[in-house]
């Protein structure tokens, strides 16, 4: 399991992030106070109560889900980044416990989005187990892209997978109660 916080201050979240090795999500726009948070960080820690405290945009508990795991392809091994990440974070109908709405993200939406999400380079589902503070959301998806044209103009294969996609969200996800995505940039610190 994974503690993840929202930020949205980028530089707070940046400076946690290093300090506890973590793993950082940001939105590189200058002006991010239309979407849920400005950062995302992922870290693993039994040292939490100031990160929690820090989050000042949610803290949660995540099981993390590799649908497509990121591939390392350069001939030295250096662990290569996409270019752009889709983050969105879901919330599920009202109508269905945690339990179904993750599971069918998991077991049938996540099949269909590889399907679907042809230029798509990694694939990641946060599942949210507990809300330690903020909204209530069920899971964080992570789409990663080579490029920003992949992302904004190749996201879907086809006008009826993009159709496909839409029809599929609602049977698990209320997008009108789910925030806006997010187009970020990501980071990794390491203790080597």
């Amino acid at each position: 399991m994974e503690l993840v916080g929202a930020f949205s201050d980028r530089d707070k979240a940046r400076a946690f992030a290093e300090q506890f090795f973590g793993r950082l999500l940001v939105d590189p726009r200058p002006e991010t106070g239309h979407l849920p948070f400005a950062a995302l960080v992922s870290v693993e820690t039994d040292q939490a109560a100031s990160f929690i405290e820090a989050a000042d945009a949610g803290a949660f508990i995540c099981v993390r889900r590799f649908i497509k795991p990121r591939l390392t392809t350069q001939a030295d091994g250096e662990f290569l980044l996409p270019g752009k990440i889709a983050v969105f974070p879901m919330v599920k109908r009202s109508d269905l416990s945690h339990e179904q709405a993750d599971g069918y993200w998991r077991d049938m939406h996540g099949p269909l989005a590889l399907r679907v999400h042809e230029a798509m380079t990694f694939y990641t589902q946060l599942s949210i187990v507990h809300v330690i503070h903020g909204p209530r959301w069920d899971g964080i998806a992570q789409c990663g892209f080579d490029d920003i044209d992949d992302l904004r103009l190749r996201f879907y294969g086809s006008p009826a997978g993009q159709k496909e996609v839409e029809v599929d969200v609602r049977k698990f996800a209320d997008p009108k109660r789910s925030p806006r995505r997010l187009i970020c940039d990501e980071y990794l610190f390491s203790s080597d």
